[in-house]
């Protein structure tokens, strides 16, 4: 049964075409509850992957969760901090989760 679902998970991902690009360099997917999915499902296979935590908050702040967005985006700048990738990663998340953290300030209540 998990597996089934999981199986169709992985299929409307995949259906999307450049699901990451959508979600992480371009802010704009037709369905972020999709990639909350996702990412909850990536953290379940490594719960230290920052980008799953990275796109969990992303798809939250879109859902309007922004406590979680936060919760979420301060766990990836912990695991970048506390050395869980490599420099190369961490050159390209930083002004991804600059500017996540700018999209969150400016629409706490």
């Amino acid at each position: 049964m998990a597996e089934d679902k999981e199986r169709e998970l992985l299929q409307r991902v995949c259906a999307i075409p450049d699901f990451f690009g959508c979600v992480i360099m371009d802010d704009r997917l037709p369905d972020w509850r999709l990639a909350e999915e996702y990412g909850n499902f990536l953290i379940r296979l490594s719960p230290e992957d920052p980008t799953a935590h990275m796109l969990i908050a992303r798809a939250c702040r879109h859902l309007g969760e922004l406590d979680r967005a936060l919760a979420e985006l301060r766990r990836c700048r912990e695991l970048i901090a506390g050395g869980k990738v490599s420099v190369v990663e961490q050159e390209a998340l930083s002004p991804i989760l600059d500017a996540e953290e700018r999209y969150l300030s400016t629409n706490r209540p």
